[in-house]
Order: structure tokens, then C-alpha cells, then sequence
């Protein structure tokens, strides 16, 4: 029930916040938070990617340092 435009939440009468997902009617600032969370996706992927072999394959498919050594 709206009383002189703002809602409340019924219980006693106290008029409720703005929801949490307020924000987002703002178009400008949905472009923004999506294109942050289109970047921080894409540099997290880089960051995977940039790591060691060794940090993300098994132990079982990776051939031991030393056996590429054993043939000079």
C-alpha cells in the first residue's frame, strides 16, 4: 500500500528502502557494470590461460622434465 508515494512493507506501517535491484533501471549504469563484467570474465580467462601447464593439467597427463632430456 502506497501512502503519499512510498511504499511500505505492511508491517507497522514503515516505509521500505529502495529495492537492491533499483540500480539497474539506470540503463547507463547497466552498460557499465556489463561491460566490467564482460572485462574482468575476459581477464580472468587471460590470467588461466597465462598459467603454468603444469598447474592446471594432471600429473598423468603430463610427461615428466626430465624424460625430454633422456634422448641427446
Amino acid at each position: 500500500m502506497a501512502l503519499n508515494g512510498v511504499a511500505s512493507n505492511g508491517v507497522g506501517g514503515a516505509p521500505r528502502g529502495p529495492s537492491a535491484f533499483a540500480i539497474f533501471k539506470n540503463r547507463r549504469f547497466r552498460l557499465m557494470w556489463s561491460a566490467q563484467l564482460i572485462s574482468t570474465v575476459g581477464s580472468s580467462l587471460l590470467d588461466l590461460r597465462s598459467a603454468e601447464p603444469d598447474a592446471i593439467a594432471s600429473p598423468a597427463s603430463t610427461p615428466p622434465a626430465d624424460a625430454a632430456l633422456e634422448g641427446t
